[in-house]
């Protein structure tokens, strides 16, 4: 990652703490695996699992679900791992159905991250709607940026919206205190090994093992990691 502007860590953090009070859990006694249907429909939001999801099939699927069709693409047809759209009556995550399952729980939490960190802010001012779409090479915080459209006025770019959907999306689906006490489960099994761990905790939360790894690397877990 890097775009020139720092994100602002805590408030994504705090972000995370409120979409978890409003599924009426807490981010700090997450068992292992994120509830993630609960964090999505405590917002106005609708998941769909789409086969084949591409940038027209997806716009075809929305202007079937909002009733009117969506701005046309351009350029030639793209395959997605997700896209969200939403205005003030409330939104749609798509994702691809053939997608292996913690990539659609990783694009599902990408795209609620845009939409508490972006769309709901946006929608505060007078927005009317957001359109968002995260090409099949993203593949989670660390990778280039994505292709998000009409990001908001204050941000400094759409890598940073982004990278902040990314550090929501681990916050949400790996909680710093979830990591920590399975870590402490899992060390004496796993000597240590930040990569034999984060194979191990990445099935226990139903997350990749490349995300885990890189979020017990942020985490600095375990201490004495080798």
């Amino acid at each position: 990652m890097g775009t020139g502007t720092s994100i602002d860590r805590e408030l994504v953090r705090a972000r995370v703490a409120e979409s978890y009070v409003a599924a009426n859990s807490d981010v700090r006694h997450v068992a292992a695996i994120a509830p993630l249907r609960l964090l999505v429909a405590a917002r106005p939001l609708t998941w769909r699992e789409v086969p084949g999801l591409t940038t027209r099939t997806s716009a075809i699927v929305l202007q079937q679900l909002i009733g009117r069709s969506v701005e046309s693409e351009t350029g030639p047809d793209a395959p997605l791992s997700g896209r969200l759209y939403a205005s003030a009556s409330g939104g749609y995550i798509l994702i691809n159905a053939g997608d292996p399952l913690p990539r659609r729980r990783y694009t599902v939490a990408h795209e609620l991250g845009h939409y508490v960190l972006h769309v709901l802010p946006a929608l505060d001012r007078g927005e009317t709607r957001f359109d968002e779409v995260l090409p099949v090479e993203e593949q989670g915080a660390g990778s280039d940026p994505g292709l998000g459209r009409r990001h908001l006025n204050e941000l400094a770019s759409g890598a940073l919206a982004e990278e902040q959907a990314d550090l929501f999306a681990a916050e949400l689906l790996m909680p710093a205190a979830t990591c920590a006490a399975l870590v402490q489960r899992y060390a004496d099994l796993c000597g240590g090994n930040r990569q034999v761990l984060a194979r191990r905790l990445a099935t226990e939360c139903l997350v990749s093992e490349p995300a885990m790894k890189r979020r017990l690397a942020e985490l600095q877990l375990p201490e004495d990691a080798t």
